[in-house]
């Protein structure tokens, strides 16, 4: 577990002047400010990373990353339903692979108006970036039409594309010395070697009570993993990545991800060639005891292949599909004998989560029958030994996009198993180009079962008890509801 970095940091909140009404002036955007005492001051500090950049996509740090949703918007935002907000953009239309955006009328912290360049600016930055070009995949290129429309080309149909459409817009032709500018709640602002984040009086509908947020630098390696750090700063995120949490004192709550775990199947396997034997695996799992022993309620059960949380899917019934006797009979009906062969459940034993996993997934195939064996390797040689197929069963993790976009399972490089040109790969290209609704894919997902979804990850974000507020922290944006933030 890496150490907590405790930082001895006392910072002044300052109350900045609203900027007046009428369209902003323009001018070129000096990012120094005085940093003057206010008889209500409060302390609030947040952790960076001095030596990685303040761009958000030349950043590598998460640390950085994640301070950036303050500062830049995308084209949408989403929510923690995942579901896209207008925000820079005002509205889009799918045209067969090519969709059209219509951009409002938003302005950059500078003054400036945010344009058709600056979009096409950001979107190939996003693209050739590690942190935003997963996202983007599915993206080809991007042309300006006109003052206020971009027209972006697929390669491929996706009809939740606007999910995507969340990367951060930066201002062009901005120097490499200087401080970037978004259209965000907040600003980049320097006081002498000091660096703070100053609320953007140029962004509509924001007036938060917190003004100004101090940044605190990390120089030490070993805490990048760390998004943020609490202590003397106000925010620890961790994302939980190795499978182990320990609590520290602090307000904390659970933060859903879109890491999905799961359970593949080796297609060459004689028992898990069989689509009943499949469904029989899913039936034995009971996903609200798997999320609260191996995940100690760290996560939330999945029995279909999307997030639960997933707008789309709120509609459709997602509970716990456990049913032993169900289970039993499937086995009993397929005429295999389960104690022919061994069963070999392969996973990654530096992981603790997956670890306690594991050993309930020997416990399920054992009440099924079957003689099963878990196998714990070092991640380093985890894909190898998938890869080579020794297994019959993975536990495996994927983090899907933010358009829920199961390619990678199907076709991509968590396709190991049977889910690459099974039934449910090819249904679900036909939900894609529209020739079908979200439920026939899901009805023959639920057939072949051709991996067998077992929850979604959280992440845990943690406040120091000086602030106060509704803490309703989302993937996309940890910083989501800071408008309601105040401090004590």
């Amino acid at each position: 577990m890496k150490k907590l970095l405790s930082l001895a940091i006392c910072i002044f909140l300052i109350v900045l002047s609203l900027s007046s009404c009428g369209e902003p002036a323009g001018e070129e955007e000096d990012t120094s400010f005085s940093f003057a005492q206010d008889e209500n001051t409060s302390n609030l500090t947040l952790a960076y990373t001095k030596s990685d950049s303040l761009n958000p996509y030349e950043a590598e740090s998460q640390i950085n990353s994640r301070i950036s949703t303050l500062v830049f918007d995308g084209l949408y935002k989403l929510d923690s339903s995942y579901k896209p907000l207008p925000c820079i953009a005002k509205a889009y239309s799918i045209n067969g692979l090519s969709v059209s955006v219509i951009l409002d009328n938003v302005f950059f912290s500078d003054g400036t108006r945010v344009t058709p360049a600056d979009i096409e600016y950001s979107f190939y930055a996003a693209k050739d970036s590690d942190y935003y070009s997963s996202r983007l995949d599915n993206f080809i290129e991007l042309y300006v039409s006109g003052d206020n429309i971009v027209m972006i080309t697929m390669e491929r149909a996706d009809p939740y594309v606007a999910g995507c459409l969340d990367f951060p817009i930066v201002k062009l032709n901005r120097n490499d010395e200087e401080l970037p500018i978004g259209s965000g709640r907040y600003k980049y602002a320097r006081d002498g070697e000091n660096l703070y984040l100053v609320v953007n009086t140029n962004k509509s509908n924001f007036n938060p009570a917190i003004k100004t947020i101090a940044l605190e630098a990390v120089h030490d390696s070993e805490y990048l993993d760390s998004s943020l750090v609490v202590g003397n700063t106000a925010i620890f995120y961790d994302d939980l990545s190795s499978g182990t949490y320990n609590r520290i004192n602090a307000t904390t709550v659970e933060m859903g991800m879109n890491n999905e775990i799961y359970l593949g199947f080796n297609p060459h396997s004689s028992f898990f060639d069989i689509k009943e034997i499949r469904q029989a695996v899913s039936l034995c799992i009971d996903r609200d005891k798997a999320v609260s022993g191996a995940f100690q309620s760290h996560a939330r059960g999945a029995a279909l292949p999307f997030n639960p949380d997933w707008f789309a899917i709120s509609s459709l019934s997602s509970g716990n599909p456990y049913d032993l006797e169900k289970a039993k009979e499937l086995v009993e009906e397929s005429g295999i004998e389960p104690r022919s062969d061994e069963v070999i459940i392969l996973y990654n034993y530096e992981n603790g989560f997956k670890k306690e996993l594991a050993a309930y997934v020997e416990e399920c195939l054992d009440s099924l029958g079957f003689i099963a064996r878990k196998m714990g390797v070092e991640a380093e040689s985890y894909r190898s030994e998938i890869r080579n197929g020794n297994y019959d069963i993975y536990i495996g993790e994927c983090i899907l996009t933010q358009n829920m976009d199961l390619s990678p399972l199907f076709s991509g490089p968590a396709s190991y198993g049977f889910a690459q040109g099974s039934e449910s790969d090819t249904r679900y290209n036909t939900f894609l180009e529209g020739n079908c609704e979200i439920i026939d894919f899901i009805n023959t997902f639920n057939s072949d079962m051709p991996f067998v979804p077992v929850c979604f990850r959280n992440a845990v974000v943690s406040y120091t008890r000086a602030i106060y507020g509704d803490f309703a922290p989302c993937d996309c944006d940890i910083f989501y509801d800071i408008e309601s933030w105040s401090i004590r």
